[in-house]
């Protein structure tokens, strides 16, 4: 309902969403780091013991927000310009906005994890972040702690599911008019009803192989976006990148797939894995994708200098 009027999203967010949720995390987090569960000398998954960077990285794709941002971005533009910033503003606004949100988060962040690492002390190892932040909260709080919780990850997903929701709407309607923007809401009101309802551990589970795929193509082109001045948004760069990463980013996807275990696909992946860099830690696009950005990169000032001419 929040989203039915678009112009209802940054103030209901911004106003009331998002400072709550603010509020009752900062809570919980002062009174755990003040009363721990457990000192921080804990054994970690082995995965964060070898590769701990890359671990991290690779599970920030569950959280999605590399493919969000694509997403959202043009939704945060419009929000902009809807409190009143003119176009050559809106950059500025979003840098500023976007490094404070930068500190913040890395501070909440280290906060969760030296939260989630005391709580090896008390607790073993849960399927997912969820199912550990009731456990924690559940143990400062007993069975109120299992409501606060609600509240609280109810507060997380419905801000970020509001954005989402018009960001598919809006970007739908205008790719398909005859379509109101009111009808796609109720399309993806009703998908996430039936997907949610399959739990947050399968939905991990059978998100991993399409995360594995999507990932480099969003994060190869936020990149992009970032170097665009450098070659003039030149599609050439952008195509010759996309080539070359969408093999590692089916040899990843397959690799996280049930599929993998099969005998010939086993072997593709063990032959991925040996011959192209970083493809044992999940970040085999990483070399390829840069041989493209060069690739393309010197095609574009070929043609450049041919145009000159």
């Amino acid at each position: 309902m929040l989203s039915v009027k678009q112009s209802n999203l940054v103030s209901w967010i911004g106003k009331y969403l998002n400072p709550l949720f603010l509020i009752l995390l900062v809570g919980i987090l002062c009174i755990a780091l003040l009363v721990p569960m457990g000192n921080l000398q804990q054994t970690v998954n082995t995965a964060y013991q070898q590769n701990a960077v890359f671990q991290g990285f690779l599970d920030g794709y569950n959280t999605m927000d590399g493919i969000a941002l694509l997403a959202l971005a043009v939704t945060v533009v419009y929000a902009v310009k809807g409190l009143g910033y003119h176009d050559d503003e809106v950059p500025k606004m979003v840098a500023k906005a976007g490094m404070l949100s930068i500190v913040v988060e890395a501070a909440f962040y280290t906060a969760l994890v030296l939260l989630g690492t005391s709580s090896l002390g008390a607790f073993k190892v849960s399927a997912n972040g969820g199912d550990t932040f009731a456990q924690i909260v559940g143990h400062y709080a007993g069975n109120f702690g299992t409501l606060f919780t609600g509240v609280v990850v109810t507060l997380a997903v419905f801000t970020t599911a509001m954005g989402l929701f018009a960001s598919f709407a809006q970007d739908m309607h205008k790719a398909f008019p005859k379509v109101s923007y009111l009808n796609w809401l109720r399309v993806i009101a009703a998908g996430s009803f039936i997907t949610a309802n399959a739990g947050l551990t399968n939905i991990v589970a059978w998100a991993v192989p399409v995360l594995m795929l999507m990932y480099p193509f969003a994060l190869s082109l936020i990149a992009l976006s970032l170097l665009a001045k450098f070659f003039n948004r030149s599609a050439i760069v952008y195509q010759m990148v996309m080539v070359f990463v969408i093999g590692p980013a089916c040899l990843d996807a397959l690799s996280n797939s049930p599929v993998s275990v099969v005998g010939w696909v086993s072997q593709i992946v063990t032959t991925y894995h040996q011959v192209v860099p970083l493809a044992a830690q999940g970040m085999g696009w990483v070399v390829p994708g840069m041989v493209g950005l060069m690739l393309g990169y010197a095609v574009y000032r070929v043609q450049t200098l041919n145009a000159k001419k």
